[in-house]
């Protein structure tokens, strides 16, 4: 049952890594409230997406438009954290010389 609501969806995104990300992005809106457009038998919210997709009841540039929003939004949260991460280990290499490049053959060994 399953595969042929995927080979279904494929046929609307061609793409199935896209179509991962936008099913992942219309589960999750599901899972937060929001309301199903296609009827579903107590479904789990990724099947309830695949449905949808299949079906064309959601679109596949507003997910993915969702997505990106999405996406744009955590990493602005976190780039502060990331940035800080990324200055910790550029001091920990100069100090460890990890970073350093080998002299001669004898360094290497």
């Amino acid at each position: 049952m399953t595969e042929f609501i995927v080979e279904k969806c494929i046929e609307q995104i061609s793409n199935r890594f896209k179509l991962v990300l936008l099913a992942s992005q219309r589960a999750h809106d599901l899972s937060i409230g929001s309301g199903q457009v296609a009827r579903s038998k107590n479904h789990k919210s990724t099947i309830v997406a695949l449905y949808e997709i299949a079906d064309k009841k959601v679109s596949a540039n507003d997910l993915f438009n969702l997505l990106v929003g999405r996406c744009k939004e955590y990493m602005q949260g976190n780039l502060g954290h990331y940035s800080h991460n990324e200055y910790k280990l550029e001091k920990l290499l100069q100090q460890s010389n990890f970073g350093a490049q080998p002299k001669t053959k004898n360094d290497i060994i």
